[in-house]
């Protein structure tokens, strides 16, 4: 892993993805503040479904990137990479956290902090107790705990008992939500629905696929050459456009774990195809992406403000302003995280990740 992995598009998915949640809470909020929330389509659940798409490729990108230590060095360090989840994840995490609970320190309970404290923020998220100025960390909650066994089925020797753990894993978790629906247990209803592991573990089989496909895998090959046709990208860009259009105009159920499969697709395609029907990379998107953590985690700040004091009195104007104004503001507040606080930490783990690999390469010698 001498150069760092990178794949096109990526940066421009995050940044829509981002904006996507921000919207979704402009509009949850805005009867709150005597505007009119857009009415054609409910915008509200194209935050959760945008949620679902970072979990899809935070799954195929650490899959990925184990694979590659794994298949290079042949073992995963598992110290270092908890370590450099530390360094990218926590920072802006705490301070998010503990701004909020400064500003509504009247109404966060002790439980909430606590829970939140040891990245079990998604709790008091599905029983209301925490507040909307910093609800999105209940979806980084989901990810540290993600975290913590994942990389440990990389453990073993074989590249090939990893995936089938993993496939296992998705059939046993799925499993457990029709189990719960069928049945009916309230208790672990909220708490499944959000913890979508499995969404990231289709994420990983996205990565398992591209990376064997640099191996010249002949089932990859094949595999990869249906994934590539211009048939099945656009037949997964109209499933997905449909099914967007329906949760939004109809507000039906959403099943995440079928827009899992569709994105994962789709980011195969963005990330590696050369003759993806869909290209978009472009500096300004990039950008945005690159701060896009800043922007979810810290957009709750900027919403509230432009909704408070950024109205100038007609109900249909604000509508729009508010949406306009808050995307703007909020990537300006993530760039000025990003290059004034963030930055430190991830230089710090990028020296990590290089003293490791000089490490590496030293004893190979």
């Amino acid at each position: 892993m001498k150069d760092k992995i990178y794949f096109k598009n990526f940066n421009a998915i995050r940044a829509i993805a981002a904006i996507a949640v921000l919207i979704s809470h402009i509009e949850a909020d805005k009867s709150s503040f005597g505007l009119i929330p857009f009415t054609f389509l409910n915008l509200v659940p194209i935050g959760t479904i945008a949620v679902t798409l970072f979990f899809v490729l935070s799954g195929f990108l650490i899959t990925y990137l184990l694979l590659s230590e794994h298949i290079l060095y042949k073992k995963i360090n598992l110290k270092h990479f908890y370590l450099r989840r530390i360094l990218r994840i926590w920072p802006l995490y705490f301070v998010v956290f503990f701004v909020g609970c400064c500003i509504f320190y009247s109404e966060i309970s002790l439980k909430a902090i606590l829970f939140s404290l040891f990245f079990l923020p998604n709790i008091p998220f599905a029983n209301h107790e925490l507040p909307s100025l910093i609800d999105p960390i209940w979806s980084i909650g989901i990810e540290e705990q993600f975290y913590i066994f994942f990389p440990l089925i990389f453990l073993f020797k074989r590249v090939k008992t990893t995936l089938i753990i993993i496939a296992t894993l998705i059939i046993i978790s799925f499993a457990i939500r029709f189990y719960i629906i069928a049945y009916d247990i309230t208790i672990l209803r909220e708490y499944f629905y959000l913890a979508r592991f499995d969404c990231m573990l289709i994420g990983a089989i996205g990565a398992f696929i591209s990376f064997n496909y640099k191996k010249k895998n002949p089932i990859i090959i094949s595999l990869l050459k249906v994934i590539y046709s211009k048939l099945i990208q656009f037949f997964v860009y109209l499933l997905i456009f449909i099914y967007l259009f329906i949760c939004l105009k109809y507000q039906i159920p959403i099943v995440h774990q079928f827009f899992a499969i569709l994105f994962v697709i789709m980011l195969i395609n963005l990330g590696t195809n050369n003759k993806s029907i869909i290209n978009l990379e472009n500096k300004f998107l990039n950008r945005i992406g690159v701060v896009s953590y800043g922007i979810y985690l810290t957009h709750g700040f900027t919403n509230m403000i432009v909704l408070k004091y950024m109205q100038v009195g007609n109900i249909f104007i604000d509508s729009l302003l508010v949406i306009v104004l808050s995307i703007i503001f909020s990537i300006l507040l993530a760039n000025i995280s990003y290059y004034y606080f963030e930055i430190f930490f991830i230089n710090l783990k990028e020296k990590l990740r290089n003293t490791t690999e000089n490490s590496k390469v030293n004893k190979t010698k």
